[in-house]
C-alpha cells in the first residue's frame, strides 16, 4: 500500500493470489473492501464475501482461486504471485503475475498518477476459450450512468468519478449492480456483524483464449495508447464522457 495526500493504491490479495485492488482518490474511498458481515450467516452470503465476485478483481470461468473447505478453510491454493512495485512523487507502479491453472496465466500493470488517476491494464492467456468477469466494488450511489461505444469500450460514470474500460477484441457487458435485500452482491461491512449498502460495476467477457482490457478509474482519463510488450491497446475518452477512437494526440504508457 502506498499513500499520499491524493490517493491510496494496494495491489492486495485479500484472497490469496486475487490482485485485488483498492483505490482512494481525493480522501473519497472509490475501489472497496467489502470486509465480511459474518461467517456465522446464511451460506450464500458468506461464500459470496470470500469469493472474486466480492473483490475487486477478475473471476475466470470454471477456474478457482482457491476451494472452500469448509468454516474458515481454503485448500488447494494456487502459487503465490510475483509482484513488484516502484512508487514515487510522480508515478506509482505496480505489476504481477501468476498462473491459476494449467495454462492460464494472468499479469496484472498498475499506473497512479497523482490527480490523474490509476489505470489498470490486464492481460490473460487462457487454456481455452473460458468467459471472464471484472469486478469492481464501490460505495453506494457512485456511479449511475453507462455509456458504450460499440461492444468493446464503455464508460461507467457519477458524480467526478469515471470507471472506463476498454477491451482490444472481445466484447464485454458491464452493468452497475447496487445492494438489495435479496442478493449479497454490493453488500459491504464496515465492521463484522454490520450491513452496509454499495454497489459492484460487473463486467462479463464473451468466451476468448486471451484478453487485454485497461481499466481507469478517476475523474476523467487522457487519451492513452497503453502497450504491454508487443501489445498495444488505443483508450479514448471524449468530453462527453462517451467513447471516441478518433487519432487525437495521446500519452503513451508502456508497461
Amino acid at each position: 500500500t502506498a499513500t499520499t495526500e491524493i490517493y491510496t493504491l494496494s495491489l492486495h490479495d485479500a484472497l490469496p493470489i486475487s490482485f485485488q485492488v483498492l483505490f482512494v482518490s481525493n480522501g473519497r474511498q472509490t475501489l472497496d473492501d467489502p470486509g465480511m458481515p459474518s461467517y456465522q450467516g446464511p451460506a450464500d452470503w458468506v461464500s459470496h464475501f470470500r469469493s472474486a465476485g466480492a473483490h475487486n478483481t477478475l473471476e475466470i470461468d470454471g477456474i478457482e482461486m482457491v476451494h472452500n473447505a469448509g468454516g474458515l478453510n481454503w485448500s488447494h491454493e494456487k502459487p503465490r504471485p510475483s509482484l513488484e512495485a516502484n512508487f514515487s512523487n510522480e508515478a506509482w507502479l505496480a505489476k504481477g503475475r501468476s498462473t491459476w491453472h494449467a495454462g492460464v496465466t494472468i499479469e496484472r500493470y498498475l499506473l497512479a498518477l497523482p490527480q490523474q488517476g490509476l489505470w489498470i491494464a490486464d492481460w490473460l492467456q487462457l487454456d481455452r476459450p473460458r468467459k471472464v468477469c471484472w469486478n469492481w466494488q464501490m460505495p453506494a450511489d457512485s456511479v449511475n450512468n453507462i455509456k458504450t461505444n460499440g461492444s468493446n469500450a464503455c464508460v461507467v460514470s457519477g458524480d467526478n468519478i469515471v470507471l472506463a474500460t476498454w477491451s482490444d477484441s472481445v466484447p464485454i457487458r458491464t452493468t452497475i449492480e447496487p445492494a438489495n435485500e435479496n442478493s449479497p452482491i454490493g453488500w459491504n461491512a464496515p465492521g463484522y456483524g454490520q450491513r452496509k449498502k454499495g454497489q459492484r460495476v460487473h463486467g462479463e467477457s464473451e468466451p476468448a483464449l486471451c484478453f487485454f482490457v485497461v481499466t481507469y478509474v478517476g475523474a476523467a482519463p487522457e487519451p492513452m495508447e497503453v502497450t504491454i510488450g508487443t501489445r498495444r491497446l488505443s483508450c479514448h475518452l471524449n468530453a462527453e464522457d462517451s467513447i471516441d477512437f478518433s487519432q487525437d494526440e495521446s500519452a503513451a504508457i508502456d508497461f
